[in-house]
Order: structure tokens, then C-alpha cells, then sequence
């Protein structure tokens, strides 16, 4: 029986401490507990490589180190990316990856610096390879020697007489003279032997290597002045070592030099502007080389350009032309080749379209395939026949009727059953055919017997007893469910006036109008501040149909304007004004007809 499980120290995820019943007990689960051992394998190297140079040494697990440091790299203010970190089951990252994480000393073992996890940091591989060790660290023991390298000053008289001794005089390119006008020879370094790429190197004192013509530049024009250049050869022979032949420029303008020189493919074709052709990332390739590959695989044969093709777009095979010429422009049943009747199989036969069309239209509709020229489809060609036959039929291969309801047309002009593409998909999953209901206006086509059977199972009533009527009845426009509209007004007519929502039959509106309110409206003599409901004192609302007292509307800005209450009075054409205001400016008007006095 398994025992009580345990947390894991590092996922915290449960286990079984002794999954045999015997041992001890473990305190990390299966997945961690195989890191650890790889991970504590690691510490005991670095363990092992510190005694050996002979100093202060502890066990320093290189996990513990770059979860302190955060997976900060000390030399490079970047972390470590997590697809380079330790996973849950390797130990340590791969030691090839260039930002997977390792243990850099600061001061190093050479130096006489300790193995502890003070001294230990945590560094990117690729930072930890190209670190500056210019520092002079200095040990304990003077007697211990260490390998440093150094910025050691080119020994400017010790090599000039090495170029001296070690170059033979050559004569000029015709690169050079063609198209840098070089007039000296080119001195040829026969001291250490070229790599695969034709370059040569020499090692400098510190332990440095170089180019050798990047050391025969810098010893005339300076040391460092091709730092982030490239020394190009004007001549272009990698092995000279004239200054004169020598300029650094960047390693753009070196490749776009050699690519003037260059005027042929590998194999021999020349870059003109008809055979040349630029890729994406702006290299040049060969077109002729491409038609070759083509050719061959295809057809069996180079490609051989054809000088009488009228087309200027697309290039014409000669060898492909006189073969079509010289072999028969038929097939053995005398079938002609043509543009739509032209192919070739994987072994670059000629094959004829038609017998392999008039082979299946044989077996299967008992008739020659007829090409139909008016086809407006331009991937797939179309039986003449077969097309009058399905224009004429009255009903499809299913016995369907081709009505203006149960007949679609596909995109190359075919005339399709509806009904049989509804029953595929209708039978499955209503288990009967689909009954096109003729009588619905929607954009789809609609299940009768569906919309019965729908119709059927519907409440008719709501959960609060009203009937679902078509007048008290709202379908949702695009999920189609009804709701009960009695409902709706009561939710809001009910906490305002009291009662439940009547609708009025005789309203002509737009919005639906409550006949109890209505009714309590008529009986109203008087408004709020008991002006009396006349017809001249009387408008009605445009939407609730409800009475406004005219004098209460007018009260609310003619005292301030004027200074008096609006009295209510009808003019000879029926509209309402001002008694007040009419009677001063009568008086007003009288007033100013009077003669002035004096």
C-alpha cells in the first residue's frame, strides 16, 4: 500500500516519498529529483577543476547561482531567454547554444580566484567566450605563470622585412587594369599556406592571427584604421599583398565590386538583362539554369532558347518545338492536338485529353465527349451533350421536379436539383425529407414540415397567462424567439400608473396607447394649478396623447419676460395670444396718435 504523499521542494506537486516501501524517504519528485542529480554531476566538475589549479573550492550548484542573480548575465546587461534556460530535465542547457547560461569566475582560476559562490556569477556562453581578459590579475604564488593576451603593438620593422622576404612579384590582374586601372604588379605571400577560401593568415605577437593583407594595410596606413572594414582586393587575387591593390570599404560595397566583375553564372551563361533575374533578398540568378532544371526533369532535355519566338513575355524551347513539328499533330484515333488538347505525364509523354474524356463519358453516360465552346468556365471544359440533356430534363437523376423553387445554378452555369442538396443534409439529422415551404418570403429555404412541427410544440401562452396572440406576440430579429408583449409594458406601466397596460384598438399612432389611461385622461376638468381644460386652453400630447393646459406651458417664461401672467385669448383667426399684452399695445399705439401738447 503507498504511503502518505508528500510535497516536492521545488513544484510543490504531491508524491510518493518511497514508491518501492523500503529506502529513504525522498524529498523532490521523479522529474526534479533527476535534475538535481545531473545538476549536483555538473557542481562536482566545476569542483574537480578548481582543486586542480589549487584553490579555495566549495560545492557551487549553478542553479542556486542564476536563481540568485536573477538570470542576469554580469557581463551584458540582458537575461537569459527561457528557451535557454535549464528545463525540468536536462541538468544544464545546451553547451552549444550561444545565450544558454554558465558560471563565469570574476576573478578567474589563473588568477589565483576561488571557487565560491561569491566569486561566481552568472554569464550568457557567448559573453563568457569574448570577455576582455586584459585585466592583469595578480596570484599568490609569483612563481605561477599565466597566458594572457594582450594589445600588443604591430612590430612595424620585423614585418616589413618578413613582406620582403616572403612575397614574389606577379603581374597584374586583368581585373585590375580594367577596371582600376592598376599599373603595379601584385605582390604574391608565399609565407604560410592558404586556406580553401584562398586567404592567407600570420600569428602576431600576443598570440593574435590576422589576414595577412589586412596587416600589410594596416602597416602603411596605420594600426586599427580597417577596425569594422573590410580590406578589399582591387586586383582581386586573395593572396597579394600591394597597399596599392588594398582599400577597406564596408562588406556591402566589397560584395557589390565583386559583383561587377562577375558576369557569368557557375556554369557558363552570361548576367544579361534577359537572363538575369533578382531574387527577394536581392541575390542574382540564373534563368537559363532554371529553365535547364526544368527541362530536365520534365521533359528530359536543356533548354535551348528559340530566336523565331514572336513572344516577348515567355521564352520559347527550340529542341521542344521541332520535336511537337516532327512527331504527328494526332493521336492514333485521329484526335487533333491542340491548346485544349494537349498534355504531358510524369514521364513527359504527350497525352491525348480527349480519348481520356470520351473513356469515362463511354462508360458512364454511353456517348463521346463534345467540347462546349461556350462554356464560360476556364479550369474545367464542359460535354455539349450532357449539358442540352440536363437543360431539357423535367426532373433530376432523383425524380425531383426542377421548379422555379427546387432548381439552382452552380458558378460554371450547371443547373442543380435544390431539393437534393437539402435532403443530403436534411436527412441525417431530422431523419425525413426536406418539404420546401412555398408560401415563406425569408432569403433561405424553410422546412415546412420543420416549421410545423416547431408551431406545434410552441406554449400559447406566456408563464403570466397572457395569450400569445399575433398582436401581443415580438420575434427577436436575429435569434427568432417570441416573447409575450403584454409583459413588457407591464414591467414598466404597472410601477408608474398602477395598473396593467389595455391597449387601445382605435389608436392611429405610432407608439401602442393605454385606453384606462386614456379614459382617466377625458375625465380631467382642471390641471395641476386648477386651470380649467377649455378647448382654447387645451393641447395634447404628440406620442401619449395625454392634455397640457396651455396657460401653465406659457406661465413659465412670459411673467418674466413681460411681468404679468399670460391670459389666455383667441384672435379672429383662431390663434392664441396675450390678453394682457394685446390691451398695452393698443393703449401704446393710441397714445402715439395723440397730438403732442405745445
Amino acid at each position: 500500500m503507498p504511503g502518505a504523499l508528500v510535497k516536492c521542494l521545488d513544484c510543490k506537486a504531491r508524491f510518493d516519498p518511497r514508491p518501492s516501501g523500503r529506502g529513504v524517504a525522498r524529498t523532490r519528485c521523479e522529474e526534479h529529483r533527476t535534475q538535481h542529480s545531473r545538476m549536483r554531476k555538473y557542481a562536482m566538475r566545476l569542483l574537480r577543476r578548481a582543486e586542480s589549479f589549487g584553490v579555495e573550492a566549495e560545492l557551487v550548484i549553478p542553479l542556486e547561482v542564476f536563481i540568485r542573480d536573477n538570470w542576469q548575465c554580469h557581463i551584458c546587461p540582458d537575461k537569459i531567454p527561457k528557451g535557454s534556460r535549464p528545463g525540468r530535465v536536462k541538468a544544464h542547457a545546451h553547451e552549444y547554444d550561444p545565450l544558454s547560461p554558465t558560471i563565469d569566475h570574476i576573478i578567474p582560476h589563473s588568477a589565483g580566484g576561488p571557487h565560491t559562490y561569491e566569486n561566481c556569477a552568472t554569464a550568457h556562453r557567448q559573453c563568457n567566450g569574448f570577455k576582455n581578459d586584459d585585466l592583469d590579475y595578480v596570484h599568490e604564488n609569483p612563481s605561477r605563470r599565466r597566458r594572457v593576451r594582450r594589445q600588443v603593438p604591430l612590430d612595424v620593422r620585423a614585418l616589413t622585412a618578413r613582406f620582403k622576404a616572403q612575397t614574389v612579384r606577379q603581374k597584374v590582374s586583368e581585373r585590375g587594369r580594367r577596371l582600376y586601372r592598376l599599373r603595379s604588379d601584385c605582390l604574391i605571400w608565399t609565407g604560410t599556406r592558404p586556406t580553401r577560401s584562398g586567404y592567407a593568415s600570420v600569428y602576431l605577437a600576443g598570440g593574435k592571427v590576422a589576414r595577412v593583407h589586412r596587416v600589410a594595410y594596416e602597416l602603411v596606413h596605420g594600426e586599427g584604421s580597417a577596425a569594422g572594414l573590410t580590406v578589399d582586393h582591387l586586383c582581386g587575387v586573395p593572396l597579394c599583398c600591394n597597399v596599392k591593390h588594398l582599400e577597406a570599404v564596408t562588406n556591402e560595397e566589397n560584395v557589390r565590386r565583386r559583383s561587377l566583375w562577375i558576369t557569368e553564372c557557375p556554369r557558363g551563361h552570361p548576367f544579361t538583362t534577359e537572363n538575369t533575374r533578382l531574387t527577394s533578398d536581392g541575390h542574382r540568378s540564373c534563368r537559363q539554369c532554371g529553365r535547364d532544371a526544368y527541362h530536365l526533369k520534365k521533359v528530359g532535355h536543356e533548354f535551348v532558347f528559340d530566336p523565331t519566338n514572336p513572344s516577348t513575355v515567355r521564352a520559347r524551347c527550340l529542341t521542344c518545338r521541332l520535336e511537337r513539328e516532327s512527331t504527328p499533330q494526332s493521336c492514333p484515333y485521329g484526335h487533333e492536338y491542340g491548346v485544349d488538347n494537349d498534355a504531358r505525364d510524369k514521364q513527359g509523354k504527350r497525352v491525348c485529353l480527349q480519348c481520356r474524356r470520351n473513356k469515362y463519358h463511354l462508360q458512364n453516360h454511353d456517348h463521346e465527349f463534345l467540347l462546349d465552346k461556350s462554356n464560360p468556365s476556364l479550369k474545367r471544359q464542359r460535354c455539349l451533350i450532357c449539358f442540352q440533356n440536363a437543360e431539357n430534363a423535367k426532373h433530376c437523376a432523383r425524380g425531383h421536379e426542377y421548379t422555379a423553387f427546387t432548381t439552382e445554378y452552380s458558378s460554371e452555369g450547371y443547373r442543380k436539383c435544390a431539393q437534393c442538396r437539402l435532403d443530403l443534409l436534411h436527412l441525417p439529422r431530422y431523419k425525413h425529407e426536406f418539404v420546401i415551404d412555398t408560401s415563406f418570403t425569408g432569403k433561405k429555404r424553410r422546412c415546412l414540415q420543420c416549421a410545423e412541427t416547431k408551431a406545434a410544440k410552441r406554449p400559447s401562452h406566456c408563464t403570466k397567462g397572457h395569450k400569445m396572440t399575433p398582436e401581443n406576440t415580438e420575434v427577436h430579429s436575429t435569434r427568432g424567439t417570441r416573447s409575450c408583449l403584454q409583459c413588457r409594458l407591464d414591467l414598466t406601466h404597472i410601477p408608474a400608473k398602477g395598473h396593467s397596460f389595455v391597449n387601445d384598438p382605435n389608436n392611429t399612432g405610432i407608439l401602442r396607447r393605454c385606453l384606462r389611461c386614456r379614459e382617466e385622461r377625458k375625465s380631467l376638468t382642471h390641471c395641476a394649478k386648477r386651470h380649467k381644460f377649455t378647448p382654447e386652453n387645451t393641447m395634447y400630447h404628440t406620442y401619449t396623447g395625454r392634455p397640457l393646459c396651455v396657460t401653465c406651458k406659457m406661465n413659465r417664461t412670459h411673467p418674466t419676460t413681460h411681468g404679468h401672467n399670460y391670459v389666455i385669448a383667441l384672435t379672429p383667426n383662431g390663434r392664441r395670444h396675450c390678453l394682457t399684452c394685446a390691451r398695452q399695445k393698443r393703449r401704446t399705439a393710441t397714445a402715439a396718435r395723440k397730438p403732442k401738447s405745445g
